[in-house]
């Protein structure tokens, strides 16, 4: 409410509230006023009939069903209806709570029950994604009858040559044919094709890579003289094809200056294979990897001098290619 300002006796100034203006105001700004018991008497005389009256004037009319319900209630009549005389049948909507509804869901319900009470029977195969929320994990190794749902039958037959028709070089894999025992061919997998590998009379393999995966590096003419720089030995694979090193042959001359050699998995990069050259000295290295240095997939493989200095070095490297 609005203010304003006079001053008392003691000529102190105080706040005195303003009249109201005339008219409805917010509360807020309303000043409170109690009612009379009169009052009070006068509001409560209303009777109820008159409430209600009051209250059908507000809505302007009473509700009808329509405004009542969300739907319509559809009921058909039929038969004579008045006062004196009351026979026939109300029809109820389909699917209305009838004695005969309620009890054909109460046998429904029960054999529902039924069923989920004891074992239920399945026919046809389920395979293992329906019968599992999760894989099973499973330890230890498995058989091909347990990877496979028919077996697979691999025959050996000479005198193909064409591998992907069954020959390797006088043995082949074929899928029918006479198994020939006389002779054991193995076969291994570089990543892209199958190669055979080489075995003595026994069968045990002798050598560690497939033919088709095997490479060499041969330096230049000279060596590696007076340069601390990064020489290519074996360019790097497609990708996911690594670069394995089973030996290294290094001869040097007499080194102006004390000297590592480097293989690297990379241009510049992680040292795989340390050698030294001493000063004044000339000598060799060979070295034999087993297991074989193993580098990054695709990624070269480079040799190198630690330092610049006097004194050939030549690096020769074998190794295969693999994943």
């Amino acid at each position: 409410m609005a203010t304003t300002k006079i001053k008392n006796a003691a000529n102190v100034d105080i706040d005195i509230e303003l009249p109201n203006p005339n008219g409805r105001a917010a509360a807020a700004g309303s000043r409170p006023v109690a009612l009379s018991t009169e009052d009070l008497a006068a509001l409560g005389s209303r009777s109820s009939e008159a409430k209600q009256d009051a209250i059908i004037t507000a809505l302007g009319a009473l509700l009808t069903n329509a405004q009542l319900r969300a739907s319509a209630l559809p009921v058909g009549q039929s038969g004579v209806w008045n006062i004196t005389n009351i026979s026939g049948s109300i029809a109820l909507p389909t699917g209305a709570a009838t004695a005969a509804n309620q009890d054909a869901m109460k046998a429904t319900l029960g054999a529902i029950d039924t069923k989920l009470g004891g074992t239920l029977t399945v026919t046809g195969g389920l395979t293992d994604g329906q019968l599992r929320a999760s894989a099973l994990p499973v330890s230890g190794p498995l058989t091909d009858a347990q990877l496979r749902a028919t077996t697979v039958s691999v025959q050996l037959t000479a005198g193909a040559t064409a591998l992907g028709t069954g020959g390797v070089s006088g043995d082949s894999i074929a899928s029918s044919g006479t198994v020939i025992t006389t002779r054991t061919v193995l076969l291994g997998y570089n990543g892209a094709s199958f190669d055979r590998l080489r075995g003595d009379a026994n069968g045990l393999v002798v050598q560690s890579a497939l033919t088709a995966a095997t490479w060499s590096f041969t330096p230049a003419a000279g060596g590696i003289v007076n340069s601390a720089a990064g020489v290519i030995a074996k360019a790097a694979g497609a990708a996911g094809i690594r670069n394995f090193i089973k030996s290294a042959q290094i001869i040097f001359g007499e080194m102006g200056a004390d000297a590592e050699v480097l293989i690297r998995d990379g241009v510049a990069g992680t040292v795989l294979w340390r050698g030294f050259c001493p000063a004044g000295a000339a000598g060799s290295l060979t070295p034999t990897f087993d297991p074989p240095l193993k580098g990054t997939a695709a990624t070269a493989v480079e040799v190198a001098l630690s330092v610049a200095t006097t004194g050939a070095v030549y690096i020769n490297l074998q190794g295969f290619t693999g994943v």
